[in-house]
């Protein structure tokens, strides 16, 4: 049985990455030792927090909003005049019978389609 031949570039180029990921792990984990993620460093007070009672937690104060960021306004409320408002108001309502003129209209069409 023959084995298949393997070339020194194969080998170089899996060391090579073998190598670089090490590497990276290594500093991966020499920059989390020097600047940790917030949450790990706050695991601890979160895991006290199951020790507060619901009275303790609502005696807490409110926070304030202390950043510089604008305030978004919730609801903004404008003066529409009221012809606008009786316009808007004829496009939703539905009318269910014909006045004269239009019952006639209708009649004289439907007499045309029929005798061409």
């Amino acid at each position: 049985m023959e084995y298949p031949r393997i070339r020194n570039s194969n080998l170089i180029f899996f060391f090579s990455f073998f190598f670089r990921e090490a590497r990276e792990l290594a500093e991966q984990k020499a920059a989390r030792a020097q600047r940790p993620k917030i949450q790990t460093q706050f695991t601890d007070l979160k895991r006290g927090l199951s020790a507060v009672t619901d009275e303790e937690w609502e005696n807490l104060p409110e926070v304030n909003n202390l950043t510089k960021r604008p305030k978004v306004r919730e609801s903004r409320s404008y003066v529409v005049p009221d012809s606008v408002l009786v316009g808007d108001r004829s496009k939703v309502e539905y009318e269910s019978s014909l006045d004269m003129r239009q019952q006639k209209a209708s009649i004289l069409f439907v007499a045309v389609t029929f005798h061409s």
